[in-house]
């Protein structure tokens, strides 16, 4: 069964993840195999004025998160810091909001823009 019996690889193989096979190897479901496009997409479709609720904001600071760091892993750090500057606020005096400010100094480092990743990273 998945996760259960000795490793088949070792430190340095190749490893490649799938789906569930008869022999019972593990493998991620298909979701999990870097379609960072579909997510992309399915994120960004979530409307700003949701987030707006009380009960959601902390939800949608998590979501919006995920998205900056799918969007700087497709090299899309514009868009990435653009949308991370607009939501790390909300956030709050939280560790999240310590997070979201570090993420933001290292897309800024690699834009270049060298005063706002020391400005980020000099904060904490």
């Amino acid at each position: 069964m998945c996760g259960h019996g000795p490793l088949r690889f070792a430190q340095g193989d190749e490893v490649r993840a799938g789906s569930v096979a008869r022999g019972g190897e593990c493998r991620l479901p298909r979701s999990g195999t870097g379609d960072t496009g579909t997510a992309i997409r399915k994120l960004s479709a979530i409307p700003d004025t949701l987030c707006l609720a009380d009960n959601l904001s902390d939800g949608c600071f998590h979501l919006n998160l995920t998205l900056v760091r799918l969007l700087a892993a497709r090299g899309d750090d514009r868009q990435a810091g653009a949308l991370l500057e607009r939501w790390r606020w909300s956030g709050g005096s939280t560790p999240s909001f310590v997070l979201a400010t570090l993420e933001l100094g290292r897309i800024a480092e690699r834009l270049g823009d060298t005063r706002k990743a020391a400005e980020c990273m000099a904060s904490w």
